[in-house]
Protein backbone atom coordinates (compact mmCIF):
# COMPACT_ATOMS: atom_id res chain seq x y z
CA UNK A 1 0.00 0.00 0.00
CA UNK A 2 2.83 2.49 0.52
CA UNK A 3 5.09 3.41 3.05
CA UNK A 4 4.96 3.37 6.84
CA UNK A 5 4.19 6.75 8.01
CA UNK A 6 5.01 7.50 11.88
CA UNK A 7 2.22 6.68 13.85
CA UNK A 8 1.94 8.25 17.23
CA UNK A 9 -0.78 5.40 18.74
CA UNK A 10 1.38 2.76 19.66
CA UNK A 11 -2.07 0.00 19.40
CA UNK A 12 -2.40 0.76 15.50
CA UNK A 13 0.06 0.75 12.39
CA UNK A 14 -0.65 3.42 10.10
CA UNK A 15 0.43 2.59 6.28
CA UNK A 16 0.66 5.28 3.52
CA UNK A 17 2.54 8.04 1.56
CA UNK A 18 2.14 10.92 3.91
CA UNK A 19 1.00 12.33 7.46
CA UNK A 20 -2.45 13.13 5.40
CA UNK A 21 -2.85 10.53 3.20
CA UNK A 22 -3.17 7.45 5.12
CA UNK A 23 -5.08 4.80 6.84
CA UNK A 24 -4.93 2.80 10.35
CA UNK A 25 -5.32 -0.67 11.09
CA UNK A 26 -6.43 -1.21 14.67
CA UNK A 27 -5.23 -4.43 16.98
CA UNK A 28 -8.60 -5.46 16.63
CA UNK A 29 -8.40 -5.23 12.58
CA UNK A 30 -10.43 -2.56 11.74
CA UNK A 31 -9.55 0.23 9.45
CA UNK A 32 -10.20 3.82 10.54
CA UNK A 33 -8.83 6.98 9.84
CA UNK A 34 -9.12 7.10 6.55
CA UNK A 35 -8.29 10.67 5.80
CA UNK A 36 -11.44 12.93 4.51
CA UNK A 37 -11.02 14.83 1.36
CA UNK A 38 -9.06 18.23 2.21
CA UNK A 39 -11.90 20.76 2.71
CA UNK A 40 -14.40 19.15 2.55
CA UNK A 41 -17.51 18.26 5.08
CA UNK A 42 -19.15 14.89 6.00
CA UNK A 43 -22.06 16.07 3.87
CA UNK A 44 -19.37 16.90 0.62
CA UNK A 45 -17.92 13.41 0.96
CA UNK A 46 -20.90 11.17 0.75
CA UNK A 47 -20.51 8.99 -2.65
CA UNK A 48 -16.82 10.70 -3.14
CA UNK A 49 -13.95 8.71 -4.56
CA UNK A 50 -10.50 9.80 -3.95
CA UNK A 51 -8.37 7.87 -6.29
CA UNK A 52 -5.27 9.69 -5.68
CA UNK A 53 -4.25 7.64 -2.61
CA UNK A 54 -1.76 4.19 -3.19
CA UNK A 55 -5.30 2.91 -2.45
CA UNK A 56 -9.15 3.87 -3.94
CA UNK A 57 -11.68 5.25 -1.04
CA UNK A 58 -15.56 4.66 -2.07
CA UNK A 59 -17.63 6.20 0.57
CA UNK A 60 -21.64 5.63 1.08
CA UNK A 61 -23.52 8.05 -0.66
CA UNK A 62 -26.27 7.27 1.64
CA UNK A 63 -28.75 6.09 -1.03
CA UNK A 64 -28.45 3.47 -3.72
CA UNK A 65 -24.58 2.81 -3.73
CA UNK A 66 -24.36 0.16 -6.76
CA UNK A 67 -23.24 2.65 -9.67
CA UNK A 68 -20.90 4.32 -7.56
CA UNK A 69 -18.93 1.46 -6.40
CA UNK A 70 -19.14 -0.48 -9.80
CA UNK A 71 -17.28 2.55 -11.46
CA UNK A 72 -14.96 2.59 -9.34
CA UNK A 73 -14.26 -1.27 -10.04
CA UNK A 74 -14.59 -0.35 -13.34
CA UNK A 75 -12.01 2.14 -13.62
CA UNK A 76 -9.12 0.33 -11.26
CA UNK A 77 -7.19 -2.76 -12.73
CA UNK A 78 -5.48 -3.62 -9.19
CA UNK A 79 -5.04 -3.20 -6.00
CA UNK A 80 -6.95 -2.11 -2.82
CA UNK A 81 -10.98 -0.51 -3.17
CA UNK A 82 -11.45 0.69 0.81
CA UNK A 83 -14.50 0.95 2.02
CA UNK A 84 -14.75 3.00 4.94
CA UNK A 85 -17.56 2.24 7.81
CA UNK A 86 -20.79 2.81 6.17
CA UNK A 87 -23.95 1.41 5.18
CA UNK A 88 -23.41 0.47 1.30
CA UNK A 89 -26.88 -0.09 -0.64
CA UNK A 90 -26.84 -2.34 -3.82
CA UNK A 91 -29.76 -2.58 -5.90
CA UNK A 92 -27.96 -4.87 -8.41
CA UNK A 93 -25.18 -7.06 -8.81
CA UNK A 94 -21.35 -5.89 -8.85
CA UNK A 95 -19.49 -7.67 -11.39
CA UNK A 96 -15.43 -7.77 -11.41
CA UNK A 97 -14.39 -8.79 -14.94
CA UNK A 98 -10.91 -9.64 -15.94
CA UNK A 99 -9.31 -7.87 -12.55
CA UNK A 100 -5.57 -9.35 -11.41
CA UNK A 101 -5.03 -8.31 -7.78
CA UNK A 102 -8.11 -6.05 -6.91
CA UNK A 103 -9.28 -6.49 -3.65
CA UNK A 104 -12.65 -4.58 -2.08
CA UNK A 105 -11.43 -4.10 1.59
CA UNK A 106 -14.12 -3.18 4.44
CA UNK A 107 -13.33 -1.80 8.20
CA UNK A 108 -14.75 -5.08 9.67
CA UNK A 109 -17.66 -7.53 9.35
CA UNK A 110 -18.99 -6.56 12.89
CA UNK A 111 -19.99 -2.63 13.48
CA UNK A 112 -17.91 -1.94 10.11
CA UNK A 113 -18.44 -1.92 6.57
CA UNK A 114 -22.15 -3.16 5.83
CA UNK A 115 -23.14 -3.79 2.08
CA UNK A 116 -27.12 -4.14 2.05
CA UNK A 117 -28.09 -6.12 -0.69
CA UNK A 118 -31.68 -5.25 -1.72
CA UNK A 119 -31.72 -7.35 -5.32
CA UNK A 120 -34.73 -10.00 -5.63
CA UNK A 121 -32.68 -12.51 -7.28
CA UNK A 122 -29.30 -12.65 -8.56
CA UNK A 123 -26.15 -12.42 -7.00
CA UNK A 124 -24.52 -9.09 -5.12
CA UNK A 125 -21.04 -9.56 -6.29
CA UNK A 126 -19.34 -12.09 -9.26
CA UNK A 127 -15.80 -12.33 -10.19
CA UNK A 128 -15.15 -13.61 -13.52
CA UNK A 129 -11.80 -14.46 -14.77
CA UNK A 130 -10.01 -12.60 -11.70
CA UNK A 131 -6.97 -13.64 -10.34
CA UNK A 132 -5.67 -12.92 -7.15
CA UNK A 133 -8.90 -10.77 -6.35
CA UNK A 134 -11.62 -10.66 -3.60
CA UNK A 135 -13.51 -9.30 -0.56
CA UNK A 136 -12.60 -8.71 3.05
CA UNK A 137 -13.61 -7.57 6.31
CA UNK A 138 -17.42 -6.77 5.30
CA UNK A 139 -20.84 -7.66 6.15
CA UNK A 140 -23.10 -9.05 3.28
CA UNK A 141 -26.22 -8.78 4.25
CA UNK A 142 -29.68 -9.73 1.98
CA UNK A 143 -32.53 -6.57 2.69
CA UNK A 144 -35.61 -8.65 0.76
CA UNK A 145 -34.17 -12.20 1.41
CA UNK A 146 -33.74 -13.26 -2.07
CA UNK A 147 -36.04 -16.50 -3.77
CA UNK A 148 -32.68 -17.55 -5.47
CA UNK A 149 -29.12 -16.28 -5.83
CA UNK A 150 -25.97 -16.02 -4.16
CA UNK A 151 -23.52 -13.05 -1.83
CA UNK A 152 -20.72 -14.11 -3.57
CA UNK A 153 -19.90 -16.48 -6.68
CA UNK A 154 -16.07 -16.69 -7.80
CA UNK A 155 -17.22 -18.57 -12.12
CA UNK A 156 -14.86 -19.87 -14.09
CA UNK A 157 -11.62 -19.10 -14.68
CA UNK A 158 -10.86 -17.82 -11.47
CA UNK A 159 -7.52 -18.54 -9.90
CA UNK A 160 -6.53 -17.84 -6.21
CA UNK A 161 -9.32 -15.42 -5.35
CA UNK A 162 -10.57 -15.00 -1.69
CA UNK A 163 -12.98 -13.96 0.74
CA UNK A 164 -11.53 -13.32 3.90
CA UNK A 165 -13.42 -12.16 7.29
CA UNK A 166 -16.71 -11.82 5.36
CA UNK A 167 -20.01 -12.64 6.82
CA UNK A 168 -22.81 -13.38 4.81
CA UNK A 169 -26.80 -13.48 5.99
CA UNK A 170 -29.74 -13.30 4.34
CA UNK A 171 -28.62 -13.76 0.69
CA UNK A 172 -30.72 -17.23 0.02
CA UNK A 173 -26.84 -18.65 -0.25
CA UNK A 174 -23.75 -17.75 0.10
CA UNK A 175 -20.62 -18.79 -1.50
CA UNK A 176 -20.80 -20.01 -5.03
CA UNK A 177 -17.23 -21.16 -7.28
CA UNK A 178 -18.36 -22.73 -10.61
Amino acid sequence: LGQSVANPNANTARIGTSATNYMELTSDRRLTNLATPTGSSDAATKGYVDSTAPFTIVRSTGGDDTATLQAAIDAQANGIILLPDANYTISSGITLTGKTGLVLMGSGWYGGTQISWTGTSGTCFTFSGCYHSGLERMYIRGINIPASGFGVVFTSNCFLCHVEMVRIDFCYNGIQIS
